[in-house]
């Protein structure tokens, strides 16, 4: 019989496999199946060497490209989704801000044409004025004159207003919001250039009701005791009559020049609700006349 080594563990494994099965053989019948549910149990606890094939190919240049050109292509696609939400977002607001300026461009010329009716019915009453005036300093009777009503709401009376004050609160936005650069050139240049005129409009119409403030303050010298006062000009001086003549007709010229600005504006007006060209002010102006004369010596129409 052979001898046993001193450590078990050192026989060889096929005399292990041998004695196990001899072991199995002889052992009675419930001890061998625990024998060999042992033995199985120490071949699952056993290692295992395990070795997997790689995922993917080791890459090569080709391979390196075409991932790079996939990321260049993903970062392209993103880019371009990025800037067609933010063109269609300018454009909803470039549709928004057309709608917007049209409406109000709209507004601005009905209270063009109010303000325009005002001037003139003041440059009428100007007129006829001076013209008395001018009688009287040429030799007419004193006690023959007849000082004409004055139109409510002339430029600073404190009891009316005779002019609407053009709309920009939409204009004023758009540039304060940098949504004017998204117009058209040609757009911009247009509504620039009709509320820089409306700017030199409302400071002429500022300078006239200042100006015309000092006619009410001139003829509140010589008023007399009727209600409403009138300047009493029996009580004036010859050259007290020439300063107020002069007076009048610097009045008369200052409203003219309100007109004019006026009338260009809504020449520019016209031109952006129509989406024209520039306009042609001198031909506009030709084909909207004043109904008064270019001079203060005119003749007023019988009213």
């Amino acid at each position: 019989m052979t001898e046993n080594p001193e450590n078990p563990e050192e026989l060889p494994l096929a005399d292990e496999e041998a004695e196990s099965a001899e072991a199995m053989a002889s052992a009675p019948e419930g001890e061998a199946v625990e024998a060999a549910h042992v033995t199985e149990t120490v071949k699952e606890n056993e290692p295992m060497l395990e070795v997997h094939s790689p995922h993917e190919p080791v890459h090569s240049w080709t391979d390196a490209f075409i991932h790079i050109a996939i990321i260049v292509v993903g970062l392209l696609i993103a880019v371009g989704l990025d800037e067609a939400v933010e063109y269609i977002h300018h454009l909803h607001q470039l549709h928004v801000l057309e709608e917007d300026l049209r409406q109000e461009t709209l507004i601005n010329r009905d209270r063009g044409q109010f303000n325009l009716a005002y001037i003139d019915r003041d440059m009428y009453w100007l007129l006829d004025l001076h013209r008395r005036v001018d009688a009287v300093r040429a030799g007419g009777d004193k006690k023959l004159f007849v000082y004409p009503a004055p139109p409510a709401g002339y430029p600073g009376d404190p009891n009316h207003s005779d002019r609407r004050l053009q709309a920009v609160t939409v204009w004023n936005t758009a540039q304060e919001t940098t949504q004017v650069e998204l117009l058209p050139t040609f757009d911009a240049q247009m509504y620039t250039t009709f509320y820089r005129v409306n700017d030199l409009y409302s400071d002429n119409f500022t300078a006239l009701t200042v100006d015309w403030r000092k006619l009410t303050g001139f003829e509140f010298q010589f008023e007399d005791s009727r209600v409403p006062s009138q300047p009493d000009i029996r009580r004036m001086s010859a050259q007290q009559l020439d300063q107020y003549s002069e007076i009048i007709g610097g009045l008369f010229l200052e409203a003219r020049m309100v007109r004019r600005y006026l009338q260009i504006q809504m020449a520019y007006n016209q031109a952006a609700v129509e989406h024209r060209t520039f306009p042609d002010i001198e031909r506009y102006l030709e084909d909207h006349p004043s109904p008064l004369q270019d001079s203060t010596s005119g003749v007023v129409p019988a009213r």
